[in-house]
């Protein structure tokens, strides 16, 4: 019987070792740096919600706006594996990061400081737990597997979109250095879990079977009920998200699918938009 090999390639490897380097430094951020600049900016507070570019900007941490635009994108580029790969990082991200939170009860810096205020009514309730990140979990998840798939330059702005996030979740102290750090960590090691899952998945073909008129459709229902799904948070996160970057968001999809477009251009006259003129006799 033929066993199948167990095959690590140069991805796995840069892989692994980011998931140790970044697990190295969040364990000394933990012991060394959280504290003292927990004290500084306890001092001197940032003025963390005045930007509402910024608090739009970090919502792409939240679960429901990341699957919103894996759902966008995996309609646009029809490749339905790679869509279904991102959410199962996220599946196995969940449990991971809610198991960690559930036995590492780490209040976060803002419930620190309003801890003396909430103490004097009786409020003693720990909001959430700190430890570790899962805005930023979820970013470094999905960037993996989209970087793994995508090629190209469009690595470099996904991990530092995702590297951006758990800083400003720092900054809005919703979490201490090492909280963002072990997030990137438990991100990467999740997104390279589902990787290796996926390959053992029969070959799913890109969804031509579908006409494009029924995949359409699909495809903009779904995306067009998902936001009022998450009406169920507090802050609607895709909403939030669109209100600033809709049009930004829009001109990366015509970036991403330029080719597309220019083939569409070139068979309008063919399709009856632009009628060619009449022979000549």
């Amino acid at each position: 019987m033929n066993k199948t090999k167990f095959k690590i390639t140069r991805l796995d490897i840069i892989i692994l070792l980011s998931i140790l380097f970044l697990s190295a430094l969040a364990i000394l951020c933990y012991f060394f740096v959280d504290t003292p600049l927990f004290e500084i900016t306890k001092i001197a507070p940032l003025k963390r919600h005045l930007n509402p570019w910024q608090d739009a900007f970090r919502q792409l941490g939240k679960t429901w706006l990341v699957i919103w635009l894996l759902l966008v994108w995996g309609w646009l580029s029809n490749k339905p594996r790679v869509l279904l790969m991102g959410i199962l990082a996220l599946l196995i991200l969940a449990p991971f990061v809610g198991s960690l939170k559930g036995l590492h009860h780490r209040t976060r810096p803002k419930d620190v400081i309003k801890a003396p205020a909430r103490a004097a009514t009786g409020d003693y309730k720990l909001r959430s737990s700190s430890f570790p990140s899962g805005d930023t979990a979820n970013c470094f998840a999905v960037a993996v597997i989209l970087s793994s798939c995508i090629g190209g330059l469009w690595p470099i702005p996904l991990f530092a979109t995702a590297a951006a996030i758990g800083v400003l979740r720092v900054t809005a102290l919703a979490h201490y250095p090492s909280d963002a750090l072990a997030g990137a960590a438990i991100g990467i090691l999740c997104g390279w879990i589902a990787l290796h899952l996926a390959r053992k998945w029969p070959q799913i073909a890109d969804a031509k079977q579908f006409t494009a008129t029924a995949r359409d459709k699909i495809g903009i229902a779904i995306i067009a009920i998902l936001p009022f799904v998450s009406l169920i948070e507090r802050v609607n996160p895709i909403f939030m998200f669109l209100k600033k970057f809709g049009l930004l968001l829009i001109l990366l999809l015509i970036l991403y699918k330029k080719n597309d477009i220019r083939t569409w251009l070139k068979k309008m006259p063919l399709n009856g938009i632009i009628k060619p003129p009449p022979p000549t006799l």
